[in-house]
């Protein structure tokens, strides 16, 4: 691959809705810091060149966290929730990056901790019976 080639990669990726700075692209990862070290962590990534930034995972609804996940946990269940989202958002933006969010639910294994179900197993009838109350 020649360095023109590459040079692609520095330009600006324009969609119809959408215009990013770069091609550079921060994949999600997960992480554990409170929301003060998490901005300072994203703004970083954003001064270091990157075009857009996606977050680790985000939880939007309570029973699809995983059991036991940081308090930490960036989960925008709630207006509330969402406001104290806007401080990461526009400092990240300040840098003239785009920031977007790896939403995330634990499917079935959300359901089996927190409604007491049985198991899943294959082959498994259906319709799922109702859950089962927690002793």
């Amino acid at each position: 691959m020649s360095s023109r080639q590459l040079y692609l990669l520095f330009e600006p990726l324009e969609m119809p809705n959408l215009t990013l700075k770069n091609r550079f692209f921060m994949a999600p990862m997960g992480q554990n810091f409170d929301p003060n070290r998490l901005q300072h962590y994203l703004v970083a990534r954003a001064k270091g060149g990157v075009g857009m930034i996606t977050t680790g995972e985000t939880s939007v609804d309570p029973v699809g966290r995983f059991a036991g996940k940081s308090p930490h946990e960036l989960k925008p269940e709630s207006d509330s929730d969402i406001t104290s989202h806007v401080p990461l958002i526009k400092a990240v933006q300040a840098e003239g990056v785009k920031i977007i969010s790896q939403i995330n639910h634990v499917g079935r294994y959300a359901r089996e901790k927190r409604y007491c179900l049985q198991p899943w197993k294959w082959p498994r009838p259906w319709p799922r019976k109702v859950p089962l109350p927690c002793n």
